[in-house]
């Protein structure tokens, strides 16, 4: 198991996980009989060459409990910009992030704060995922076949930023990404739809009266769009769907 108190990263670079690689590990920033608003934990400044600026969580478990990820990058020491997830990329990864800010960082593909795939899942409760950037899909967060979304408890995804899906992309999932309490501001999608949430084969849920997604925008969709995925199953269904 892996732990961190009281612990300021800055400067790293991997080729995967500029700060942090784990490989079946339980990684935890939880503090006990300290102040709960202050943030303790600072990673920043970092730089994957592939994937996860921050970090790389393969197989694991991370607690990132009043944590700030900031100003990291992935996949921009090639010619051509690549790779994935600014802050943080997972596969088969359970991702707790509560109380913390991921902000300002980005990716040269997809997921500009977070990637996350291949039956990973995530809580994200009462934290601040904001300006961040993906060249591709995702700018704030990028899912796709997540056994588990979860957003809620005041957390916000603002002012993110990508080609499609400027605050989620979610492209496909096992079950339903859930939000509640939360809101989806100010993002934008430059070259596409999506500008607050662009889903391509499973339709996340909204809890009524609890969300607020407002002032995204988009070439099409501003608040939130289906992708060609879930356009094309309508049709071949014969019936075309907003």
């Amino acid at each position: 198991n892996g732990s961190a108190y009281s612990t300021y990263f800055q400067h790293n670079s991997a080729k995967l996980g500029g700060i942090i690689y784990a490989s079946k590990t339980l990684l935890s920033t939880k503090t006990f009989g300290v102040e709960q608003r202050r943030k303790h934990f600072v990673f920043t400044e970092s730089t994957a060459v592939a994937d996860g600026g921050s970090f790389a969580c393969i197989g694991s478990t991370f607690r990132l409990t009043q944590s700030i990820i900031a100003r990291n990058e992935a996949g921009f020491r090639t010619p051509l910009p690549e790779g994935n997830g600014g802050a943080l990329y997972g596969v088969l990864c359970n991702l707790e992030l509560h109380e913390s800010e991921m902000r300002d960082n980005k990716a040269g593909l997809d997921g500009g704060g977070i990637y996350l795939e291949s039956l990973s899942s995530t809580s994200i409760l009462n934290s601040r995922i904001a300006s961040n950037t993906a060249g591709g899909t995702g700018g704030g967060m990028f899912s796709n076949y997540m056994r588990a979304t979860k957003v809620g408890m005041g957390s916000e995804m603002t002012r993110n930023q990508a080609g499609y899906g400027g605050g989620l992309f979610i492209k496909d999932a096992w079950t339903p990404p859930f939000l509640r309490d939360c809101s989806i501001m100010f993002n934008k999608a430059i070259h596409g739809g999506g500008g607050g949430i662009l889903w391509e084969r499973t339709r996340p849920i909204l809890f009524p009266g609890t969300v607020t997604l407002e002032g995204n925008s988009a070439l099409y969709g501003s608040q939130i769009a289906s992708g060609i995925a879930a356009l094309f199953s309508s049709i071949q269904g014969g019936s075309v769907a907003g």
